[in-house]
Order: C-alpha cells, then structure tokens, then sequence
C-alpha cells in the first residue's frame, strides 16, 4: 500500500512497471489478444469452518447475489465473483479497495478469511488467439469441449502456478498470479502473445 496523505491510502498496482499500454507483437496492426490489468479489487480466501459450510455460502450468496459453486467453478455477479477451490473454501473478488468489514462480522466463528489482494495479481486476457496464446504454456486443456464458461482450474503457466477461471465465450479469461512471480509471468505471456499481436490496456 502506498499512502497519499496521511487520511488516504490507495494500493499500487502488482503490474506497475511491468505492463505498459500499447500494441506490440510483430502483428500489433492486427491484435489478436488483449490485456487488461485488474486492479483495485479485493482478493480473499473464505473456509468454512467444520460444519459451516452451508452457513458460509447462504452468506456468501446473500453478499453476492448470486449461486456460489460448490465445485471447481466461477460465478459473477453485480457485486463481485466467487470462485471454488474446494469443498468448503472460495476465493471471492469484489470491485472494493478494502475487504468489507461487515461481510468479515458476518464470517465471524463460522469461517477463516484471508485477504490475498497483496500477494496476488490478477488479469483479464481475451481476444481471436488468446487460447493460442496460453495454450503454449499451461498444464491444462483449454479446448472448449474441455474447459467452458464458468470453468475455473489451477495449473501451471510456465512453471508458475495460476489460477484461471474462464468467464465469456469470446473467449476471456481471469487469472490470478503470485504478485512475487508477476514479472516472470508476464515476460512469458508477453513473449507467447507476440506473434498474435497484443495491446495492453
């Protein structure tokens, strides 16, 4: 966090000094994958103690407006997206700069939440070749018979273990990186978006 004035705090970017706007590639005239930094969002680990989970996601489901998936799955909603892990946890992204201490009330003694928006970087990737592009690089299929709207996995993208979640047919994507790997991550993408042409927004 970076302070402003001494009453206003803001986050600095996970991506500053390593994404910056433009088209590249060497058909950056014809962009066949877009990028575009998610920040200012709250990431946060939600468990479920023992017992708690059918309390944990009518909370969730409330807080969200939305079916919280009790599987491997991403759903979204006005205020925010909820994204399985495993039985009993969710990661949750909500469009804020501070994780809501009303929801953190309403999780007390029914569930562990571990806010994640420092150690981790988010991206929404899409475009023509975009599935080309990471294709090269992570451990899962990304065919659509395979992997669907809705769909969320963790794998590796070039050694770097990610967390992906597909969001639209176009197709885009939503990946959540280690904010530590953020720059390899990105030479990597970068260098495997090339050839497609890509602009970063």
């Amino acid at each position: 966090m970076v302070a402003n004035n001494l009453h206003e705090w803001s986050r600095q970017s996970g991506w500053e000094g390593i994404i910056t706007p433009g088209k590249y590639g060497a058909e950056s005239s014809k962009v066949g994958v877009v990028v575009e930094q998610l920040d200012n969002v709250v990431l946060a680990i939600v468990t479920a103690r023992t017992g708690k989970e059918h309390a944990v996601r009518t909370i969730l489901a409330e807080y969200l407006g939305l079916a919280v998936p009790a599987t491997s799955k991403v759903a979204r909603g006005m205020t925010g997206s909820v994204i399985g892990l495993k039985p009993g946890s969710w990661m949750i992204v909500l469009p804020k700069l501070r994780l809501d201490p009303v929801l953190e009330e309403k999780f007390s003694g029914i569930a562990a939440v571990t806010e994640q928006s420092d150690s981790r970087v988010l991206l929404r990737v899409r475009g023509r070749y975009v599935r080309d592009a990471l294709a090269k690089g992570v451990t899962i299929d990304l065919h659509p018979r395979a992997m669907c709207v809705g769909d969320a996995a963790v794998t590796a993208v070039a050694q770097i273990v990610v967390h992906i979640w597909m969001t639209d047919e176009e197709p885009i994507y939503e990946l959540a990186i280690p904010r530590s790997m953020a720059r390899s991550f990105w030479d990597w993408f970068a260098c495997s978006s090339a050839e497609y042409g890509y602009a970063c927004t």
